[in-house]
């Protein structure tokens, strides 16, 4: 199937994400028992924008079994910025759209990786070759997959964790 996003052209296949999302037994937060991931696996179902959620519905993505999740940094008190990935069966072309402006102003630091604003807490980028480390335990054709990287803002929930202070 075929489908334009955003500044991308994807083609994917939703029956492969199906199967492939079926072979993940957990997703990167679940595997990790770190305070920071907790805070994610908890705000999960709340951080991804209708759009995303959208378009993961229709390419066979399950957004609960994200492929890669790290904690970039805290922003403040009560509010993290994470990275996290998905991936999917497929290829993808870009047009020409430079949200480098964007991206610097939504983190307040130099970036040189061109993430699109979908909203005003959370950026996506799509890449290829994948280079998660996750993404080499599952069975698929690496030239045929490409990722999908999210930037997010989280605010931190755990009550029964301190909140960490670094970043």
């Amino acid at each position: 199937m075929k489908t334009n996003f955003k500044k991308w052209v994807l083609e994917y296949d939703p029956v492969a994400n199906q199967q492939l999302y079926a072979g993940v037994e957990k997703s990167a937060s679940e595997e990790c028992n770190c305070s920071d991931c907790k805070n994610f696996l908890k705000m999960r179902d709340k951080i991804y924008p209708k759009e995303i959620l959208d378009l993961y519905f229709m390419m066979g993505i399950d957004p609960n079994k994200e492929i890669y999740l790290t904690h970039t940094a805290r922003k403040e008190p009560g509010l993290h910025y994470y990275t996290g990935a998905h991936i999917s069966n497929g290829s993808f072309s870009t047009c020409n759209n430079d949200l480098l402006s964007k991206i610097r102003k939504f983190i307040g630091l130099p970036q040189k990786i061109k993430y699109k604003e979908i909203t005003t807490t959370f950026l996506m980028l799509i890449s290829s070759p994948v280079v998660l480390p996750l993404a080499s335990t599952i069975k698929v054709q690496r030239d045929k997959i490409f990722q999908i990287e999210f930037f997010v803002l989280v605010p931190w929930v755990l009550e029964s964790e301190a909140e960490p202070t670094y970043g």
